[in-house]
């Protein structure tokens, strides 16, 4: 099959060299010239992920994967592309002072709503409008919003194309779940969710995924994909958040939080994360986001640990500074 993947950044990139390895033709799409101008010189724009240079090296020279600035027809589109998060306004959210300091209960108390940006993902699509034809399998990888596939990508598909509707092509949701590192390892290995806009694309995308993928591939419709995604995420926020107030309880009680946690966990049934600063990356700290953007009323408990985690980093400047301010009473700091 001739497979054109969207986006080659440290996703669309793996994958696109994974299925050429695979032994299908990979043409990769990406709208940075110095980033195709690198990988047609033979270069690489991602560093030390295992396995990825020799795999690389490995599909270019057999001829499977070649690279363009713009998409051409193919039997497969992949979208991989970023969904960062833009503001859409500022609410008030009800937080409970006990164990904040004052500086972190002004950070999580008023901040603004993230929404998700997917300026990204509408223009890819709107890129590979030109070329898709009936039949075509239509993937979308990027983490959205539950609805986005069917709603926002089968919306341009169907308006753009020539096709009389959207049900002559396959569209479905395939989002990823690796770890930065292994991220060759786990493309092949993890078992992979598929949703389909229709069973008809489901039962595509399934087969399709089949063919490079070694863990097992599960069907479901693209919606519940879609959420999966943001579900596996928002499950570490909150056990994060978790962790973080009972730190801060602890603190109110004058108990050494990670003594507790310590012997918490050991109970057979209670595995309590280590308390920190909060969470930050593209994924963790983003992605609840986008589950309370669709179901606000319903989302309380993930609201409050987004509050609870972007709290902590200045909850953690102030306990340091409060370390320095009585080391230098007590002599231990002399200021330069």
């Amino acid at each position: 099959m001739r497979v054109c993947i969207i986006g080659l950044g440290y996703i669309g990139f793996p994958t696109a060299c994974i299925i050429a390895d695979a032994g299908h033709e990979v043409v990769g799409v990406d709208v940075n010239r110095d980033l195709i101008s690198k990988l047609k010189n033979g270069g690489l724009h991602i560093v030390n992920e295992n396995g990825l240079a020799d795999l690389a090296n490995r599909a270019i020279e057999s001829g499977h994967l070649t690279v363009s600035e713009k998409p051409e027809p193919a039997d497969v589109f992949i979208i991989a592309v970023p969904t960062p998060f833009k503001v859409s306004g500022a609410y008030t959210a009800a937080v409970r002072p006990d164990g904040f300091d004052k500086a972190a209960l002004e950070v999580a108390a008023t901040y603004e709503n993230p929404i998700a940006d997917l300026t990204c993902v509408e223009d890819a699509t709107q890129s590979i409008v030109p070329f898709v034809k009936k039949g075509d399998l239509i993937i979308l990888e990027s983490t959205v919003p539950p609805g986005t596939t069917a709603d926002v990508v089968c919306r341009i598909l169907e308006h753009g194309s020539k096709l009389r509707s959207v049900d002559e092509l396959f569209v479905v949701h395939a989002p990823e779940r690796v770890l930065p590192g292994k991220i060759v390892h786990e493309l092949i290995h993890n078992d992979r969710i598929v949703g389909g806009v229709t069973p008809e694309a489901t039962q595509a995308g399934v087969a399709f995924y089949q063919t490079f993928v070694q863990g097992e591939v599960i069907g479901t419709d693209s919606s519940t994909a879609e959420l999966v995604k943001l579900m596996e995420n928002t499950f570490r926020d909150v056990n994060i958040a978790l962790a973080n107030e009972f730190a801060i309880i602890c603190e109110r009680l004058g108990i050494n939080a990670f003594e507790a946690i310590k012997l918490a966990n050991r109970h057979p049934r209670v595995n309590f994360l280590s308390p920190g600063p909060g969470v930050g990356g593209h994924c963790i700290a983003i992605d609840p986001y986008f589950v309370i953007q669709a179901a606000p009323q319903e989302s309380q408990l993930i609201g409050l640990a987004r509050q609870i985690n972007s709290a902590m980093p200045n909850h953690v400047m102030q306990l340091f500074e409060e370390l320095v301010d009585e080391a230098k009473a007590a002599g231990r700091i002399v200021n330069a």
